[in-house]
């Protein structure tokens, strides 16, 4: 299960992995609010204006 996040952010530049303890599949479904969490502060610890692994943003 986990383990494919893991290969999958390990391709990945500056990815960041986590686990939402109790969800399946479709995690925004399950636990939506525990969720919520690494991505507020995945958007607030990312630089402004930039993409991850330093390409443009659009």
């Amino acid at each position: 299960m986990f383990r494919y996040g893991v290969r999958l952010a390990s391709t990945l530049p500056d990815a960041r992995l986590a686990s939402v303890p109790g969800s399946r599949t479709w995690i925004m479904r399950d636990q939506p609010e525990l969720l919520a969490g690494p991505i507020r502060e995945l958007i607030a610890t990312a630089p402004l204006g930039t993409a991850p692994g330093g390409g443009s943003p659009l």
